[in-house]
């Protein structure tokens, strides 16, 4: 792969392509994971997608360096609104924050065909988890990964039209598996941050209930981590 290595995140997130289908990368930066689909065999074809001119650039030079030109199309596009969608198979949205992955996807309604979604929030996963609940999505599976010091999860989604309200803890742990030692890792972090705000919030007059309600639900993920 003209020695181009891809982290965890994208690894994880390659494992829930489909076979032989079309991947739309989004947010692709510099095109790695849409190299990797091809090289490896996992998609025929990909669209490397970016917002901005400078990525883009850095796409169309990896692509080139890996002579895959006719294989994977690099296309200046604001999320997914100036990607065609016909014969897309998958779309993946990694590195981005929850809000935005959000939106990208209530842009573009051939999502709620039979599209095998894989998305990778940065940041404000609970909230990504409940909006995709209450927008007629579900999470088929998710798995947990770390790059660095940091975990992330990994989550594989599809529309499936019921629109359903999710709890906290389902927010916070969506479908991971809590035997898994990275998913025990992914939950703890949660857990902590969960205690440092719950801690501040019960010195507040105002706060003090969504305080204690926010220490119960940390107590609860430590507890069925085994921590």
């Amino acid at each position: 792969m003209n020695n181009l290595i891809i982290d965890k995140r994208l690894l994880t997130a390659s494992g829930f392509v489909t076979r032989g289908g079309v991947a739309v990368d989004v947010g692709t930066d510099h095109a790695y994971l849409a190299v990797y689909l091809v090289k490896e065999g996992i998609s025929k074809r990909c669209i490397a997608c970016d917002v901005a001119q400078g990525p883009l650039a850095a796409a169309k030079k990896t692509v080139e360096e890996n002579m895959l030109c006719d294989k994977i199309d690099v296309v200046l596009s604001d999320g997914l609104d100036s990607v065609l969608s016909d014969g897309v198979t998958d779309v993946i949205m990694c590195g981005m924050g929850g809000e935005l992955i959000a939106d990208i996807i209530a842009r573009a309604e051939f999502l709620k065909g039979d599209i095998n979604i894989i998305a990778q929030p940065m940041t404000r996963a609970d909230f990504f988890r409940k909006w995709l609940y209450e927008n007629g999505f579900e999470i088929v599976a998710e798995k947990a990964c770390s790059v660095d010091r940091f975990v992330y999860s990994v989550m594989n989604i599809r529309f499936c039209g019921e629109k359903k309200t999710v709890d906290d803890y389902f927010a916070t742990v969506g479908k991971l598996d809590l035997s898994d030692s990275m998913s025990k890792a992914y939950v703890k972090e949660k857990a902590q941050r969960m205690i440092t705000a719950a801690n501040g919030m019960i010195k507040s007059l105002d706060k003090k209930a969504q305080g204690a309600d926010l220490l119960s639900l940390a107590n609860k993920l430590l507890k069925d981590i085994g921590e």
